[in-house]
């Protein structure tokens, strides 16, 4: 693997992405005696440093602003719930409700998993069961692009009939015919910092271990 090349190089640190949050085939890594950094992700383990985004503050930016439009019955789909960003992005959800002192209705939170085809299943069982709701928050754009299939599915629009809001900013967000409403991550922050503080702790002038938390933003496009 890609890996196993790297290890057989004389590298001082690593910085990686994980595709997971309990990645067992990153323990050859975790063993050895390099600076690592996760970034995008919270890792188990305490003996690394991690730089992820604040995904309750971003959460709750999102669900605000549908409430600022006058949204009361929005519907939360999200992937695995046992995943940190499932956790952390549906809290933020309940935080903006809560702020608002308005009721959550359980029955508009799903969860899935975090693919395009979870979103379109989600959405159409919401319909199915007959649920009000008149906007959609999505824990990942792939949820969000799904969404918005089922919804145009049952002859409805989007922004018009049910605005959705998605999270990463994923290149296809933006494109002219999705036009999608997300929470961006600093991508640029992220990469700089991450390279800024690993080059710190192989010098030596770092904290070993930290956890950053970045502040994201939320990008308006026409969804919402």
């Amino acid at each position: 693997s890609n890996l196993n090349v790297l290890l057989q190089k004389q590298i001082d640190g690593l910085i990686i992405a994980p595709s997971s949050e309990s990645p067992e085939h990153l323990n050859k890594v975790l063993n050895k005696k390099l600076k690592i950094l996760f970034i995008g992700r919270m890792i188990d383990s305490q003996d690394v440093t991690s730089i992820i985004i604040d995904n309750e503050h971003g959460a709750r930016m999102a669900v605000q602003h549908l409430i600022n439009k006058g949204h009361k019955q929005i519907a939360f789909i999200g992937g695995n719930e046992d995943l940190s960003i499932t956790k952390q992005r549906l809290k933020g959800y309940k935080n903006a409700f809560k702020k608002n002192n308005l009721t959550i209705d359980e029955s508009l939170i799903r969860a899935g998993n975090l693919k395009r085809e979870s979103g379109h299943l989600q959405l159409q069982e919401l319909f199915k069961s007959n649920s009000k709701f008149t906007a959609v928050f999505a824990a990942n754009d792939l949820l969000a692009l799904g969404a918005i299939q089922a919804i145009k599915e049952n002859g409805l629009s989007i922004p018009e009939d049910i605005a959705v809001i998605g999270f990463d900013d994923i290149e296809f967000a933006s494109l002219p015919e999705i036009q999608l409403t997300t929470v961006a991550q600093p991508k640029y922050e992220m990469g700089k910092l991450a390279f800024e503080t690993l080059f710190k702790q192989i010098k030596g002038d770092g904290d070993i271990f930290q956890k950053v938390l970045l502040k994201p933003d939320l990008i308006i496009r026409g969804t919402s």
